[in-house]
């Protein structure tokens, strides 16, 4: 087989690290405890916001990066990435990213990079911008995309989208991590 293959397959297997460990009853209780109450408060709160309109669209509070918020919060509370500043930091950063990138994108503004191009360029500039000030965050990485490809009604919330959804949504899930 080719090298190409050979290493291909190397990386596959992952950096002699061994998966996670299964965890203890209790614990699997509380991450779900944990996972249920913070996407209830997040969804009631979306729920609510859902009554009303920003630049003629509806508002929201829940987007897809929660979920992954969730499993870091209470299915691996102590890792570093998990940590209240990185949450809350990697989501500034990379709500931010997003919508200064589309500043380049959207025929509103100067429209001088093609949305396909942004749809890589906003995340990959959030992630680099996170590693470089120490606030790596996954779902942080994914909120920059949400933003940059997202419909007309995440678009119209233009730098809401910083305070509504990524702060407010990513703050009520710590507040209640820390609690739970």
């Amino acid at each position: 087989p080719s090298s190409f293959v050979v290493q291909f397959f190397r990386k596959m297997k992952g950096q002699q690290a061994s998966p996670p460990k299964p965890n203890s009853a209790e614990f699997c209780a509380v991450t779900f405890i944990g996972v249920f109450l913070s996407l209830l408060a997040v969804s009631a709160v979306d729920a609510a916001l859902r009554h009303h309109e920003y630049n003629g669209h509806e508002m929201q509070l829940l987007i897809g990066s929660f979920g992954a918020l969730a499993t870091l919060l209470f299915a691996a509370p102590v890792a570093p990435l998990a940590q209240p500043r990185v949450v809350v930091g990697g989501h500034l950063i990379s709500a931010s990213v997003g919508l200064l990138v589309d500043y380049l994108t959207s025929d509103q503004y100067a429209a001088v990079i093609p949305q396909w191009v942004s749809n890589a360029l906003a995340p990959a500039l959030a992630i680099t911008i996170m590693a470089a000030t120490g606030m790596t965050h996954p779902p942080a990485g994914a909120c920059s995309l949400i933003y940059i490809s997202g419909n007309a009604s995440i678009k119209s919330l233009g730098w809401l989208f910083v305070l509504i959804p990524a702060l407010s949504g990513s703050m009520l899930m710590v507040g209640i991590a820390l609690f739970v």
